[in-house]
């Protein structure tokens, strides 16, 4: 493995569940000699934390353009063995000049989202972008040497909205690693006195897709039946609004936003049920971590990973996207009567352990490189 040279280029690197995937798999491939780094446009503030010390990454700075501009030049010098996509414009342009300035190096093309979703959901110059984006990966994606898919909806997706890549594979996100334990124990500024009251809580960013308004909305009538909290993990644009909205439903005492934690886990752990509420999710991380801490889950029905993630809802209660009484009475049933018991939600979240996921990626460069 020594001889293998590895980039994965991420447009920017940000808290997501993206970064987190690469962080999981990058010190186990550079464990057993693979020359892996992640090359980027910048770094975010906020993720500036996921980063150990000795983490290899590149930035290359600039704009959008002046980002590809730079990341062209260091393809076409440094001539890496593997170069891994995670974004589609990343894909198409990697595909596009590779036969004339890096023929040398096998590309190798990941997919964290559904094509469809965001298209169907988009409008206006956002939409005229994704079909365009769309028309490239119709004329490029066969020319990748292998294609990797997070979860088999996002596999059949590319298959039925692009093309059916001969060699696709679908590797789950790697989610466990080692230290999971150790990472769940390490304490807390719990924002009430005792853990006596069963708690809810959400994790991710405060964004319109995540439908944390929708949380709200259904925990207000949960609590109006009985003892409940609510806790808020993340940061984002709908910040101020969800905020305000509580406050319209006088949930002050009882819903507490804790902004951006460096790890969820502890706070996952202390929690009695997890609920993930968005109209669309590439994969769904934080449900497996749920399920690795033993906390029950609820999640929307939404393309593309949760019900994959839960088994069709066999580990967690499903409700259809946008459905207020839906969402309620799931919280309600789950508070009351969990789903699940501990032992199980922990031995189907084993299924997305890194050592697993990372020896996958280790066959796929082998046989890639064997082409």
């Amino acid at each position: 493995m020594s001889e293998f040279s590895v980039f994965f280029v991420l447009s920017r690197f940000e808290l997501g569940g993206l970064e987190r995937v690469h962080l999981n798999i990058l010190p186990k491939l550079i464990d057993v000699g693979v020359q892996a780094q992640i090359v980027t446009s910048y770094i975010h503030s906020n993720a500036e934390s996921m980063l150990e010390k000795d983490t290899p990454v590149r930035v290359l700075g600039g704009g959008r353009f002046s980002f590809f501009f730079r990341l062209f030049c260091v393809l076409r010098a440094q001539q890496a063995n593997f170069i891994f996509t995670s974004a589609n414009d990343i894909g198409c342009f990697v595909l596009l000049f590779r036969r004339f300035f890096w023929p040398h190096s096998k590309i190798i093309w990941s997919q964290h989202l559904s094509i469809s979703g965001p298209l169907n959901a988009s409008r206006g110059f956002k939409r005229f972008h994704l079909l365009f984006e769309r028309w490239l990966m119709r004329r490029l994606l066969l020319k990748a040497d292998a294609v990797i898919a997070v979860s088999r909806a996002v596999a059949d997706d590319i298959s039925r909205s692009v093309v059916a890549h001969p060699k696709l594979k679908v590797i789950l996100n790697p989610v466990v690693s080692d230290g999971f334990t150790e990472r769940c124990s390490v304490d807390v500024e719990w924002p009430w006195p005792d853990y006596s009251v069963p708690t809810v809580i959400f994790v991710g960013r405060l964004a319109p897709v995540k439908r944390v308004d929708l949380l709200i909305e259904a925990f207000s009538k949960v609590k109006s039946s009985m003892d409940a909290r609510l806790l808020i993990l993340g940061d984002g644009p709908e910040a101020g609004k969800l905020k305000r909205l509580a406050g319209k439903h006088d949930l002050s005492k009882v819903c507490s936003f804790v902004g951006h934690q460096d790890d969820a886990l502890p706070w996952i752990q202390r929690s009695d049920l997890l609920v993930l509420c968005s109209v669309s999710e590439g994969f769904g991380l934080v449900l497996v971590e749920a399920m690795a801490c033993g906390v029950q889950v609820v999640s929307t029905d939404c393309p593309d990973g949760p019900s994959e993630v839960l088994a069709g809802g066999r580990f967690g209660r499903l409700v259809p996207t946008n459905d207020i009484c839906s969402l309620a009475q799931a919280i309600e049933q789950s508070l009351i009567a969990p789903l699940v018991d501990r032992a199980k939600l922990q031995e189907r979240a084993a299924d997305f352990s890194v050592d697993r996921a990372v020896s996958q990626y280790l066959e796929v460069l082998e046989t890639v490189a064997r082409q």
